[in-house]
């Protein structure tokens, strides 16, 4: 009995040590900051941004083995994949991303050319997504501010 509690121990042991040298280390990601790049820059020229933490903006699709990005509505609606990166976001997803889908986004993560997401279908992938926000809304000519001086808010409503 006694010699039986310190072999288990030395296989919890080895179990353990294997476990944490079967991961691999993650790559070195390049720069703390998200550049700001132009979707056809990314579709032209993956392997200049390998790595590189990106900001992208496009339409989000989120929905089980689709999450993506697309360059711009039409891709998104048609699913054109090759006008895609792949958002390497998991699932189950919070409410809080799955209200994004079909949306006008900025994501920020690390763009990664040889993860081509579901089926390999995807011009790329980001990962490590730090960053899911709506696109902020422009404003209309008649909201825009003439010679730097806002317009007046509107006028409260009448009073009954």
């Amino acid at each position: 009995m006694a010699g039986i509690i310190p072999i288990r121990i030395h296989f919890l042991l080895l179990a353990v040590v294997g476990c944490c040298s079967c991961s691999e280390a993650p790559s070195k990601v390049e720069g703390p900051v998200a550049e700001e790049m132009a979707f056809a820059d990314i579709l032209l020229r993956p392997s200049n941004y390998s790595r590189k933490r990106v900001q992208l903006t496009g339409y989000a699709r989120i929905e089980f083995e689709g999450n993506a990005l697309y360059m711009n509505l039409r891709s998104c609606e048609t699913r054109e994949a090759s006008k895609a990166v792949w958002l390497t976001l998991g699932w189950p997803l919070p409410e809080s991303l799955l209200a994004h889908d079909g949306q006008h986004v900025v994501v920020e993560g690390v763009f990664n050319p040889d993860n081509r997401g579901h089926f390999g279908l995807f011009a790329g992938a980001l990962e490590d997504i730090g960053r899911i926000e709506p696109v902020a809304r422009r404003l209309a000519d008649s909201e825009c501010p003439k010679d730097g001086v806002p317009p007046p808010p509107p006028p409260p409503p009448p009073r009954r």
